[in-house]
């Protein structure tokens, strides 16, 4: 289970915001994967995580090879006026990635 932290919004600010910024990211990042991983595990799955920092569609396809594996499953965001496309970071993984994508529609509710 991977988490990227997008940091490209806070490159413009001085580095001691920035790093505030991106620590909090992290701290949501580690609390999602924990959280994942302990519902995962209740159910029997065996789960190993990852926190990155990055562009996270050239970091989920860089740890998609590192990893060496099978199958990406990613959550994509549809606006309402354009139902039928994927969003950035699903586009570029769905595109780009040497392994088959699955990509699961995600409503505000989940």
């Amino acid at each position: 289970m991977l988490y990227v932290v997008d940091d490209r919004a806070f490159l413009t600010l001085d580095d001691a915001m920035q790093n505030e910024a991106v620590e909090q990211l992290r701290a949501e990042g580690r609390g999602a994967l924990s959280d994942a991983k302990q519902t995962f595990e209740a159910e029997g799955v065996a789960v190993e995580t990852e926190l990155r920092r990055g562009d996270p569609g050239e970091e989920i396809l860089d740890y998609a090879g590192d990893a060496d594996v099978d199958l990406v499953v990613m959550g994509t965001r549809r606006g309402d006026f354009q139902n039928s496309m994927l969003g950035s970071v699903s586009r570029e993984v769905v595109t780009s990635a040497d392994v088959p994508v699955l990509t699961v529609s995600l409503t505000d509710d989940e």
